[in-house]
C-alpha cells in the first residue's frame, strides 16, 4: 500500500507538491478537468504503466481490486 504523501506525488502535475494538489476540491477546475475525467484519466495511465496488472495497478492508487474494477467498469475502460 502507498502513503498518501506518494499518492499525491503521482497526482502532482510536476515534481513539486503544491497545496492545491492536498485538497480534492482545488482539482476541481485545474485545467479545465473534473475529478471523474482526471480519475478516469490516472487509473488507465497507471493501467498502462503496470501493464494492465490490475492488482499492481489497485496498489499503487491505494485501493482494493474489487474498487478498482468497479471504477474500470464506470469509467468503461477497457484493459
Amino acid at each position: 500500500m502507498i502513503s498518501v504523501v506518494e499518492r499525491v506525488a503521482i497526482l502532482s502535475d510536476d515534481c513539486m507538491i503544491s497545496p492545491e494538489d492536498l485538497f480534492l476540491e482545488s482539482r476541481n477546475t485545474k485545467n479545465g478537468k473534473n475529478i471523474g475525467l482526471m480519475e478516469k484519466e490516472l487509473i488507465i495511465e497507471v493501467l498502462q504503466s503496470v501493464e494492465n496488472d490490475i492488482f499492481e495497478a489497485a496498489k499503487v492508487l491505494g485501493m482494493s481490486k474489487v474498487a478498482l474494477k468497479n471504477k474500470i467498469k464506470k469509467y468503461l475502460i477497457e484493459v
